[in-house]
């Protein structure tokens, strides 16, 4: 692969660079560096950006969870989902940077979850918990 300054053919050191190692062309990694700084642009990326899409695994499970306890459209279950799509997105993420996302996940399920009661299906487990909890 050849290096992108015009007139220069020397061959780039990484397929992942744009230059090659020639003083002339640093120079001009340099400007352009400086020029997207000046200007808050960022370096373009070379890979696209995936497109998140809302029916990956953690998601959906996260979802179901959440809507059981009733909880979805609170700030909480919110965070939680939009982790989800993050950590369905996991391939472009580095494996500590999805750990993080994970444990982050987890804690902003918990505070979702927190003091939401499981609907309960048998009346007569319901009779049982009133009564466990009169201390009869």
């Amino acid at each position: 692969m050849e290096c992108a300054r015009e007139g220069c053919s020397n061959e780039r050191k990484s397929p992942r660079s744009k230059y090659c190692d020639d003083a002339a062309c640093v120079r001009v990694r340099d400007r352009e560096a400086q020029r997207r700084h000046r200007s808050g642009e960022s370096a373009p990326s070379t890979a696209p950006a995936p497109v998140p899409s809302a029916g990956g695994a953690v998601f959906s499970a996260s979802l179901a969870e959440l809507t059981e306890a009733g909880r979805v459209h609170s700030s909480a279950g919110q965070v939680a989902l939009s982790l989800a799509v993050r950590l369905d997105l996991g391939a472009s993420d580095t494996g500590s940077s999805l750990a993080a996302v994970a444990k982050q996940h987890s804690a902003a399920m918990a505070e979702a979850l927190r003091g939401a009661e499981a609907a309960v299906a048998d009346p007569v487990d319901e009779l049982r918990r009133r009564r466990e909890a009169r201390g009869a």
